[in-house]
C-alpha cells in the first residue's frame, strides 16, 4: 500500500506581513493533488492554517485542496496541528472539513484501511502540549500491536529538532523504541527521515520561516510503500529563494538602510524569474540608536528582517549578563556591584547597607536618610 504524506500547509500564512501567503494556497492544492494520484491514503500531518482564527478565503482554499485528494470515497486523514488545537468543548476548524465530507479528521483512535489483504493501522494524535505526549502515547498505544502494518501520525515537537529543549519532550529513540513500523510527525519543517527509516518528517510544503535551510531545501511531499519500505519524494512547483546576510557593527540606521538597499538591488539582478528574496541584518548599531530606527521602504518581493539588531548598550548588558552566568556568582553581588558603579561621583554617602535597608524600608524613606547624611559607609 502507498501512502501519502504531507507535512504542514501553513494555508493563510501571516508571517512577513502575509507577504507570499498566495503560495502557501497554491502548493497545498498542490500537494493534495499529486499525493492523491501516486497513493492509496493520503495522510496530514496538521497546521492545515498558519494562523488560529482562519478566514473564510483560507477555509474554502483548504477545503478545495482536500477534496482533489479524496480517493474513490477515501478521504485524507488529517490531524490538527498546534494552530488548530482547541480547548475542550470548542469547535476545531478541522471538524468542519470532517463534517462537509472532504476530509477525515480523527484524534487519539486508531483508524484502519485495506487493500488486497493488507491492513495497516494509523493512530493519529493531533497536537497536545509537549510535556504530555509521552503520557497519551502511552494510554492509547496498544500493549501487543494491531495486525497489519501499524503507523502512528502525530504533530509534536521532538528534542533533536528544538533548539529550546524542554523537560519530558519526545525524542528519537523514544520514538522508535514504541514499536510502529512508520512514525510521521507534522510540525517540524525540514524534511527528515531516520537510518531504521521508520521515522519520518514530512516537512511543510512551503517555506513558512523563510530561513535559510526552508529556502534552500525545496518543498515537497513523500510517498511511503508499505511493502517496499521505500520513500519517494516529490518536488512541488514553488518561488526560488535568495538569501543573504548583512553584518553591521556600531554604525548609524542610515548607514544600515543604504547597506540594506544596496544588497536588494544587487540581489535583483541576480532574479531572472520570479523569487522570494530574504535578507537578515544582525550586528549593533552606535549608541543612541535603537532597532527600531532602521525605516526600511516595503518591497512587494523581498522580506528585511532586523530582528537580531541591537544597540551597543543593549549589546554590553547582554555581555555582563553572561559574563555573571560564567562566574556563578550571587546575582545580588553583582547587581550591587553595578549599583556602585552607577552612583559613583553622584551622591556623597554610598553605603553599602543601602541595598539591605531598600528591601527593609520604604524606598522615601531610605532617601531621606540618604539626603540627610545619616548613613554612613
Amino acid at each position: 500500500m502507498k501512502i501519502g504524506i504531507i507535512g504542514d500547509l501553513h494555508i493563510g500564512m501571516r508571517m512577513h506581513k502575509g507577504k507570499f501567503k498566495e503560495d502557501a494556497c497554491r502548493q497545498a492544492n498542490e500537494a493534495m493533488d499529486l499525493a492523491s494520484r501516486h497513493s492509496d491514503i493520503v495522510i496530514q500531518t496538521g497546521d492545515v492554517f498558519d494562523i488560529d482564527n482562519p478566514s473564510i478565503e483560507d477555509m474554502v482554499c483548504a477545503a478545495d485542496a482536500f477534496r482533489k485528494s479524496n480517493l474513490n470515497g477515501k478521504r485524507p486523514i488529517v490531524i490538527h496541528g498546534n494552530h488548530e488545537r482547541r480547548i475542550k468543548g470548542m469547535v476545531n476548524p478541522i471538524n468542519i472539513f470532517s463534517n462537509a465530507g472532504v476530509a477525515e479528521y480523527v484524534h487519539t483512535e486508531y483508524f484502519t484501511i485495506e487493500k488486497e489483504g493488507e491492513t495497516v493501522n494509523f493512530l493519529c494524535i493531533g497536537h497536545v502540549p509537549d510535556d504530555k505526549a509521552r503520557d497519551v502515547i502511552e494510554h492509547l498505544k496498544e500493549k501487543d500491536m494491531k495486525q497489519g502494518f501499524n503507523v502512528l501520525i502525530m504533530h509534536q515537537s521532538i528534542r533533536e529538532f528544538v533548539p529550546n529543549e524542554e523537560q519530558g519532550m519526545l525524542n528519537l529513540a523514544y520514538l522508535d523504541s514504541l514499536g510502529f513500523d512508520l512514525v510521521i510527525d507534522g510540525h517540524i519543517h525540514k524534511r527528515y527521515i531516520s537510518e531504521n527509516r521508520k521515522i519520518i518528517i514530512p516537512g511543510s510544503t512551503v517555506a513558512a520561516k523563510l530561513d535559510e535551510a526552508e529556502l534552500s531545501e525545496p518543498r515537497s511531499i513523500t510517498i511511503f510503500d508499505t511493502e517496499t519500505k521505500q520513500f519517494d519524494r516529490i518536488e512541488l512547483t514553488q518561488k526560488k529563494g535568495i538569501y543573504r546576510i548583512i553584518d553591521i557593527s556600531n554604525i548609524t540606521p542610515r548607514e544600515a538602510i543604504d547597506r540594506i538597499e544596496s544588497e536588494y538591488e544587487e540581489m535583483k539582478k541576480d532574479c531572472k524569474d520570479e523569487m522570494i528574496i530574504k535578507i537578515k541584518v544582525r550586528g549593533t548599531l552606535k549608541q543612541g540608536f535603537e532597532r527600531r530606527d532602521i525605516i526600511i521602504k516595503e518591497k512587494p518581493d523581498a522580506i528585511m528582517d532586523i530582528s537580531d539588531v541591537i544597540g551597543e548598550e543593549i549589546k554590553e548588558k547582554i555581555k555582563l549578563i553572561r559574563e555573571m552566568n560564567r562566574e556563578k556568582r550571587p546575582m545580588l553581588e553583582r547587581i550591587e556591584e553595578m549599583l556602585d558603579e552607577e552612583l559613583k561621583g553622584k551622591m556623597k554617602n554610598r553605603p553599602s547597607s543601602i541595598y539591605k535597608l531598600l528591601g527593609e524600608k520604604d524606598v522615601e524613606e531610605v532617601v531621606e536618610l540618604l539626603l540627610s547624611g545619616k548613613l554612613a559607609d
